[in-house]
């Protein structure tokens, strides 16, 4: 549903009292993600909302509802995003104005002055006990600056003690504890990067970021949250890492650092530690010069010759070598070293469309093997979109229609219908591919705007008006003049059934309202909304009759 959808299902008191909560730190998080805090008395709530287009696809709350469940956090939020992708001027947290006046001393402050060191030093010595939290605060806050080395022991002893002082044995977190812990561990490791900046053409500055990712999304998996700060924080760390090593002027020292990574990938065994040297490697590349990609390039001819391409850890990494040496221009020097794997469809995939002007046969016979080893014709759409692409260059109208016959039953397109149409001539040919494509497009709404297209070609009316009570009022409202010429009685009957409840994923259309309000007396109106009427205080069926009624 889009906003305007949902914020539909409620009453105006209720839109009032929500909109009175405070929301604070809204941003877009990734494109179409948005997070923010909604705070509600002495409580704040972490609340997520992801779009799928206009449509609202996800949302999330740590104040416990469900995800499909409203609570007034997320509507807050909604009615918050509501006027900012609308344009209007929103304020996150309203700040009343207040006269200057002198800093009031609390009486914390008041008592702490006055009691004796040694009993407050007795009463944090108590305190850290119960509170690890305040006591990592405390030591990473007031300990002297050392100028030390690290290991990666060192360092993942310091990341197990900070979590063990944020999470203890919680298996859920709030928004809260999360940011507090990433707080914490931002503190922690702060003289640790300055050590590996020095440092950081060795292999230990690798290790130690590797070490610190590892032991950071090992604890993501142990912990159930919403928040997404712990993957914000990696991605950060990452960049980091690749930054401060692009930023280094000796650049045979870099290029030594680029090597000795690729190395690490090749000779890595553990699938998830291989993802993590992969993503560090991702993110060099993204940020590297034109000269750092094409040493990347090579290393890559180097790699994929060596790599054990049929283990499971390597699909990601061939995939990125891929499109490594086709960015760089070197892919004619290596093409034979990769292969196509049929657990692998992306690089695959990939592959074969740049084989094609090198084999165009071995890329024939693979994409048909791979279509016919496998009897979902989902899975093997792209291949075969790779030949229609061939057969179409050489004009192999045969090959081209069985082709699009089994590409029509995955995407639907009208072109590819009328192509057969065209150049099928044996009829009961014709028929049995008729009857399939029709049964397929009557029970998937999505197609309907191509197979009212195809029944309009073919002038097959009843049948269009059949299906009107299970498609899309926009799609009704385009061929009304059809459908109302053909049979006016039965279109009225039809619009009226489709018309009974709102849909989630459309609004009522109010062209369709006004036609049948034009085009009908209020008495035939009346007389079929009797056997159909509404079961929603707002529908088509509603905006009819209401149309009717003012005639």
């Amino acid at each position: 549903m889009t906003i305007t959808q949902i914020l539909k299902q409620f009453d105006k008191a209720s839109l009032t009292t929500i909109s009175k909560l405070t929301i604070r730190e809204l941003e877009e998080e990734k494109k179409g993600h948005w997070v923010a805090y909604v705070d509600e008395g002495n409580e704040s709530y972490d609340v997520h909302v992801k779009f799928l287009g206009k449509q609202v696809d996800f949302t999330s709350c740590d104040c416990g509802v469900q995800e499909d469940q409203l609570c007034a956090h997320k509507t807050k939020m909604l009615l918050m995003l509501d006027d900012k992708l609308k344009g209007k001027k929103v304020v996150d947290k309203p700040v009343a104005k207040k006269t200057l006046s002198k800093k009031k001393v609390s009486e914390s402050e008041i008592l702490l002055r006055a009691s004796d060191q040694e009993i407050v030093y007795e009463w944090l010595i108590k305190t850290f006990a119960s509170n690890k939290v305040l006591e990592q605060d405390f030591i990473l806050s007031f300990s002297a600056p050392e100028c030390k080395e690290y290991t990666v022991n060192d360092v993942v002893s310091i990341v197990k003690t900070i979590a063990s002082s944020s999470f203890k044995v919680k298996r859920n977190a709030d928004a809260n504890t999360v940011k507090e812990f990433i707080r914490l561990l931002n503190l922690a490791i702060e003289p640790i990067e300055k050590f590996t900046v020095f440092n950081i053409t060795k292999p230990l500055a690798l290790d130690i970021y590797l070490c610190i990712i590892e032991e950071v999304l090992t604890l993501k998996r142990g912990v159930k949250t919403t928040s997404t700060r712990l993957n914000t924080f990696v991605e950060k760390l990452i960049e980091k890492y690749a930054l401060s090593l692009l930023n280094v002027n000796d650049k045979d020292a870099v290029n030594r650092s680029i090597s000795s990574l690729f190395k690490k990938i090749k000779d890595e065994n553990n699938y998830e530690r291989c993802g993590f040297l992969l993503l560090i490697l991702q993110s060099i590349y993204k940020l590297s010069d034109s000269d750092i990609k094409y040493y990347c390039a090579e290393e890559s001819i180097l790699l994929v010759k060596k790599l054990d391409k049929h283990r499971g850890p390597f699909y990601s990494v061939i995939l990125f070598l891929l499109n490594v040496v086709l960015e760089n221009k070197v892919f004619n020097q290596c093409y034979n070293d990769f292969i196509c794997h049929s657990f692998d469809n992306e690089t695959t995939i990939t592959l074969l469309k740049e084989l094609v002007p090198i084999d165009v046969t071995f890329v024939i016979d693979k994409c048909e093997l791979l279509i016919n080893t496998n009897n979902k014709l989902e899975s093997t759409q792209e291949y075969r979109k790779i030949l229609i692409s061939i057969y179409e260059e050489r004009n192999d109208v045969e090959k081209l229609v069985k082709l699009k016959k089994e590409s029509f039953l995955v995407d639907f397109k009208y072109d590819d219908y009328i192509y057969i149409l065209e150049n099928t001539h044996e009829k009961t040919e014709w028929n049995k591919f008729r009857y399939k494509a029709y049964d397929k497009m009557k029970y998937k709404k999505y197609t309907h705007t191509v197979f009212y297209q195809i029944m309009c070609h073919e002038n097959n009316i009843k049948k269009m008006l059949e299906y009107i009570v299970s498609t899309y009022q926009v799609i009704v409202c385009q061929y009304k003049e059809i459908l109302y010429n053909y049979n006016p009685a039965e279109f009225l009957i039809k619009v009226f059934r489709l018309g009974q409840y709102s849909h989630y994923d459309e609004e009522d259309n109010i062209d369709l309202a006004n036609y049948i309000a034009s085009k009908y007396s209020k008495d035939a109106i009346f007389k079929v909304y009797k056997d159909y009427k509404s079961y929603s205080s707002s529908c088509l069926n509603k905006l009819i009759v209401e149309l009717a009624e003012n005639k």
